[in-house]
C-alpha cells in the first residue's frame, strides 16, 4: 500500500472513529427512541435507562471494534509494503487497548460503562502515539533501520526506546482499563505488571512522563522524515507484496523463470 492509498484510507478510518465517538450520544438517543416506539419503558421507573444501558453495552464496543480493526488492517498493510517490522502492529493493538475505555465510554450511557466495569475514564494518551506513527507512515519512504544514514538509525532507536517506555509505564492502565483483559489476566501476572509499571515511573506522575516520551518520540520521527527527504536515497523497495503497483511485480512463467512486467 503506497503513501497516497494509506493516507486516504487512514483518514477515512480516523474520521469514522472520531465521528462515531462524538455522535454516539445522538445515536444512542435515536436507537432508544426506535426501540421504544411502543412507549413501554416510559411508564416504568428506570426502564428507559436500562434500555439505554443495554444498547450502549452492545453498540459502542462493536462500533469501536469494527473501526479499529479497519484502521489496524490498513496500518499493517502499510508496514508490510515498507518492510518495517510487523511487531508495530502488536504495538498499535496495545495502543488501542489502552485507549479502549475512553473510546467506548465517551458519550455512552453511564450505566453501560458501569456494566462493563469502566469506573474511571482516562484520556487516550496512547492513541496520540498511534496517530503520530500514522502521520509518519504517510511520509516515510523506506525502513529507517536499513538506512545508510547514521542519524536516521539513531533516531529510529530513540523511537523504539520511547515507545517501549511509554508502553511500560502505561502497562497497568492498559491491563486495568480493559475489563475483558483484566478478567482474563491471572492475579499474579496483574500484580507483576502493576508493580513493574509503578517501578518504571520512579515514583513520578505518569502523565508528565508520557508527555515527555511522546515529545521525544515525535521529534525522532520528524527527524527521520527530514533526513530522508534531504538525502533523497531509497533502498530497493519490496516487490512481492500484493499492494504494490503492478509495474513492480514479477510473475512466474515457464519453468520457474520470472519476467518483470
Amino acid at each position: 500500500m503506497d503513501k497516497s492509498q494509506f493516507a486516504i484510507r487512514s483518514l477515512y478510518g480516523i474520521g469514522a472513529l472520531a465521528v462515531f465517538v462524538i455522535c454516539f450520544p445522538f445515536l444512542l438517543y435515536f436507537l432508544v427512541h426506535i426501540a421504544n416506539l411502543g412507549g413501554d419503558c416510559e411508564g416504568v421507573a428506570g426502564a428507559c435507562g436500562a434500555l439505554a444501558a443495554i444498547i450502549g453495552l452492545v453498540v459502542a464496543p462493536l462500533g469501536v471494534l469494527i473501526i479499529s480493526v479497519f484502521l489496524l488492517r490498513v496500518f499493517h498493510k502499510r508496514l508490510c509494503w515498507l518492510g518495517i517490522g510487523r511487531g508495530w502492529t502488536v504495538v498499535a493493538i496495545l495502543w488501542f487497548i489502552g485507549s479502549s475505555s475512553f473510546l467506548i465510554s465517551a458519550g455512552n450511557f453511564w450505566g453501560a460503562s458501569f456494566s462493563m466495569g469502566i469506573l474511571v475514564v482516562q484520556l487516550p494518551y496512547l492513541l496520540a502515539f498511534f496517530l503520530g506513527f500514522v502521520i509518519f507512515l504517510c511520509f516515510v519512504d523506506y525502513v529507517p533501520a536499513k538506512s545508510t544514514d547514521q542519524v536516521e538509525r539513531t533516531a529510529w532507536s530513540i523511537v523504539l526506546i520511547a515507545t517501549g517506555y511509554a508502553l511500560l509505564i502505561s502497562a497497568s492502565s492498559i491491563l486495568n482499563g480493559n475489563p475483558v483483559l483484566g478478567l482474563l489476566t491471572p492475579n499474579a501476572l496483574r500484580y507483576a505488571v502493576n508493580s513493574l509499571s509503578h517501578f518504571s515511573t520512579l515514583g513520578l506522575p505518569r502523565l508528565p512522563l508520557l508527555l515527555v516520551s511522546f515529545a521525544i518520540y515525535s521529534g525522532a520521527l520528524t527527524l527521520i522524515i527530514v533526513r530522508q527527504k534531504k538525502n533523497g536515497s531509497r533502498p530497493t523497495a519490496p516487490t512481492t507484496h500484493s499492494d504494490q503497483p503492478l509495474s513492480t511485480k514479477a510473475r512466474t512463467k515457464g519453468f520457474g523463470k520470472r519476467k518483470a512486467i
